[in-house]
């Protein structure tokens, strides 16, 4: 989870600084976020088969979109007047986001990492049916399969 914090907030950040990256990450997020982490799942099985890290994979796309998207509109919320006040002393750049813009936005990134939270934990919960139902001897899906013909 803290791993898919730093590259959504990364990514937000990024985005905030250069145009051009802004309008090619924009083109990317308007493709990839809509995509539901469980839609993905085949594509996942097919490229790394049953393995843990299909699981990761999945987890990463479900929850790195809700921390970039909810980073991204707290950088962008920060008042003008707030900005200027940073500039007064000189900050400029990824230290003015560091020191100023990331405080500001704090509310908007707490609230993506809270639904971030939701959404891995769901999607935990369906890959792990999915995964150990399909080859593994333990595990979520293993266990409900198993105990459907041993009950």
């Amino acid at each position: 989870m803290m791993q898919n914090y730093d590259s959504g907030y990364g990514f937000s950040s990024f985005r905030q600084n250069f145009l051009f990256w802004s309008r090619f990450a924009n083109c990317n997020e308007f493709d990839l976020n809509p995509l539901p982490a469980i839609a993905i799942l085949p594509l996942v099985i097919i490229w790394f088969g049953f393995t843990s890290v299909s699981m990761i994979v999945v987890t990463a796309h479900a929850t790195t979109w809700p921390i970039a998207l909810n980073t991204e509109m707290g950088l962008s919320t920060v008042g003008l007047m707030v900005l200027m006040v940073g500039k007064n002393p000189g900050l400029d750049g990824f230290r003015l986001i560091r020191e100023i813009m990331l405080p500001a936005a704090l509310p908007h990134i707490l609230t993506g990492l809270r639904t971030a939270w939701a959404f891995s934990w769901r999607t935990v919960i369906a890959s792990e049916l999915v995964f150990d139902s399909g080859g593994a001897t333990s595990g979520l899906g293993w266990q409900i399969n198993n105990s459907r013909y041993f009950l």
